[in-house]
């Protein structure tokens, strides 16, 4: 097989990138239930 080479500076870009999509989420869910509860 092919052997890739390393690129820690994209993993790391991924890693933050995964860590914002969680946040984002997050702040998602809890809007979502703040407007099911008015409503």
């Amino acid at each position: 097989g092919a052997i890739y080479p390393r690129m820690p500076d994209l993993e790391n870009k991924m890693l933050l990138a995964r860590e914002h999509l969680e946040q984002a989420w997050r702040m998602l869910e809890e809007v979502t239930t703040e407007f099911r509860t008015k409503t």
